[in-house]
């Protein structure tokens, strides 16, 4: 796990960026890629949830979470209750 904490600012540089990154399919399946080529498989990150005590947390609130400890976790229940934001296209 402290690799982890090492290796997540090579990836994304804010929350912000991470929310970003996330939010589009593409991108989270690159850092989900990224993750995995850097030693953080699948199985490990369900295990890092398992650790920080957040198996009804989507993944990406476990991210943010080992990124900025201080962050609150949302169930995945109450994640779907927030409204959402339109993407904007260009």
């Amino acid at each position: 796990m402290e690799n982890l904490f090492g290796k997540l600012p090579e990836l994304f540089k804010s929350e912000e960026e991470l929310r970003t990154i996330w939010s589009n399919p593409l991108t989270r399946k690159t850092l989900l890629e990224k993750l995995d080529e850097a030693g953080f498989s699948k199985d490990d990150l369900h295990t890092l949830q398992q650790l920080v005590n957040m198996e009804k947390s989507d993944l990406f609130d476990v991210l943010e979470y080992v990124f900025n400890s201080n962050f609150n976790a949302l169930t995945r229940e109450a994640r779907v209750k927030l409204p959402r934001q339109p993407f904007l296209l260009y």
